[in-house]
């Protein structure tokens, strides 16, 4: 038997039941990106509570363009840790940085260039190279090399262009 003081407790509960189970169901709506409020700042630099290199978006491509653990650390905990790096600019419909290894003597440089909305983007890394020589710079997409930028991986508008064919 149930006392007096449990019962109207439950019919509290099962009236808030009943409510959560007849409210109208909204589809959470999908937040959209615009990485465009990065252009101008360095990569790291937080613009609204987030840096570009930390923006969900940005680490998706990386992530589903670098296959290898080393070269998405290179391009993502570089980049916000200790890495030299460009403003962000935009060119030919992309957003870009190039950043480097500040060790000297290392001739190690990437870039990232992804669509205002973060829906595609490509990752250029060059690694290994030696004396003065910038090693070629791999663009990757999808796990795979897409395209290669003779000279290192570009630092402006020009050079992406050149790399892209445009």
């Amino acid at each position: 038997m149930l006392s007096k003081e449990v019962f109207p407790k439950m019919k509290v509960i099962a009236g808030a039941l009943a409510l959560i189970a007849l409210a109208p169901v909204t589809p959470l709506l999908a937040q959209e990106t615009d990485l465009t409020v990065y252009i101008g700042h360095h990569p790291a630099k937080q613009v609204d509570g987030m840096a570009f290199i930390d923006d969900p978006s940005v680490r998706s491509i990386v992530e589903k363009a670098l296959d290898d653990q080393s070269l998405r650390d290179l391009v993502l905990k570089q980049t916000r840790d200790r890495a030299f790096a460009t403003y962000i600019f935009e060119s030919q419909d992309k957003i870009y940085f190039k950043a480097y290894d500040p060790t000297h003597g290392s001739t190690d440089n990437w870039g990232i260039s992804i669509s205002p909305d973060g829906e595609n983007g490509a990752v250029c890394v060059a690694v290994g190279g030696s004396g003065d020589l910038s090693p070629p710079g791999n663009w990757y997409r999808e796990g795979g090399v897409v395209a290669i930028s003779e000279d290192g991986c570009p630092i402006d508008a020009a050079g992406l262009a050149f790399a892209f064919g445009g």
